[in-house]
């Protein structure tokens, strides 16, 4: 089991002049994961990503409707039931042209499905699209088997996302902030998508640039090299178009979403928690604490410190005009405690007061631009099935202005 991702990383790294430590990375990954007896190979890839990072394991924060409505009304169930038939409606025309066909039968992952809810959904997980909201709902309100036994009416789901936030997700929440990953990822884009690259920025991997990013994602799906299932896009993940799902759940609407697909099943009165900040920014607090000594020896602990709360503030945890309060020595000395205390404090205080939505798109958006335009639009077309099969729009304005502001001059 734990071979495949093992010769993945290796392999990926023995371009790059870096097999003996990757093997070492991946040997304490590997034995981590056997001491924690995970048996299914994607949650192997969950661990390989976050090993021991509680913020990892806590990752609720993209979540946009975060007040979950009361679906008990007929009214709303309809609607909901309406919503679910027209995505699938989309989903089975798209699939119907030989293009989307052929498209969602190349670099097939095999991805192994879930039965959860006691057994009366079967759920195919893909990597930041709710996998760990869907692992904790099943731990804290049915059972930790996830192996339970198939119900008789059992019925099955994936879910997805908008793309582009998708890849934002990514981007931050493993390249950026996770410092496992630097050993890996984040060496293969400096070493092969950075001109000039410092040697110390070539042994790190750390500080890899949200251009550079997407240099790699361009590089890995057309030369089919270097393919991580949590960049892939979605429609070479769970067989879509060749496996007849009941429901096809959006992130942007999960807590809908969710209580439906449980209503469905018969399964109501469940609290689901469809927030955790809190826990996300005491994780991620933590744990780069806790790996003070690794970082160190790639960065000064303020910048990374400076870069954690930029991620919070792009994730719309906290205000973008609050800033980290930590500077100087007082970074290599700060325990994880006080670092999360001062981080929750700012959450709380940016709670209420700013329109985390228009926060988030307002980073993506950033980030985005900074990427030439050859770029995204090379991006946009090895993603282009995701769009279109889920009915995402795959040239927003905010994201292509170029091209918005050339046709309004034309029509000018």
């Amino acid at each position: 089991m734990s071979s495949f991702v093992l010769f993945f990383q290796i392999n990926a790294a023995e371009n790059l002049d870096t097999r003996a430590d990757t093997l070492n990375t991946l040997m304490q990954v590997a034995e981590e994961v056997k001491n924690s007896k995970i048996e299914d190979t994607w949650l192997l890839d969950e661990a390989w990503a976050s090993t021991t990072t509680e913020s990892s394991r806590r990752d609720f924060e993209d979540f946009a409707d975060e007040s979950p409505p009361d679906i008990d009304t007929p009214e709303r169930i309809q609607f909901l039931r309406e919503r679910f038939q027209q995505r699938s409606r989309l989903l089975d025309k798209q699939c119907s042209e030989p293009q989307f066909l052929k498209s969602t039968s190349t670099n097939i992952v095999r991805t192994k499905r879930m039965n959860i809810a006691y057994g009366k959904l079967r759920y195919c997980p893909v990597p930041k699209v709710g996998t760990t909201f869907t692992k904790s709902i099943q731990r804290h309100h049915f059972s930790k088997n996830s192996h339970e036994r198939k119900a008789r009416d059992q019925k099955s789901y994936f879910l997805v996302r908008e793309p582009y936030s998708r890849l934002m997700s990514g981007y931050i929440g493993k390249i950026v902030t996770n410092q496992v990953w630097w050993g890996t990822f984040g060496r293969l884009i400096i070493r092969n998508f950075r001109p000039k690259a410092d040697r110390l920025a070539k042994q790190c991997g750390n500080g890899a640039t949200f251009p550079e990013f997407v240099k790699y994602l361009i590089y890995s799906q057309e030369k089919s090299k270097y393919l991580n299932t949590h960049f892939q896009p979605i429609h070479q993940q769970c067989s879509i178009c060749h496996t007849n799902y009941d429901y096809v759940g959006h992130l942007e609407t999960l807590s809908d979403d969710m209580k439906f697909m449980l209503h469905s099943v018969g399964i109501t009165g469940k609290n689901l928690n469809f927030d955790d900040s809190i826990g996300t920014v005491r994780g991620k607090c933590r744990d780069i604490i806790k790996r003070r000594p690794q970082i160190t020896k790639c960065q000064d602990m303020c910048s990374m410190m400076r870069t954690v709360w930029w991620s919070f503030q792009a994730r719309g945890l906290i205000s973008e005009n609050i800033e980290l309060p930590v500077k100087g020595k007082r970074c290599d000395t700060i325990s994880g405690d006080e670092f999360t205390e001062i981080a929750l404090k700012a959450h709380n205080v940016s709670a209420g007061n700013i329109d985390r939505s228009k926060q988030k798109r307002s980073a993506l958006v950033e980030l985005f631009t900074q990427v030439p335009l050859q770029d995204r639009l090379r991006l946009r077309e090895l993603y282009l099935a995701d769009f279109e099969l889920f009915g995402y729009d795959s040239m927003p304005h905010d994201l292509f202005p170029e091209l918005h502001n050339e046709q309004s001059n034309d029509a000018l």
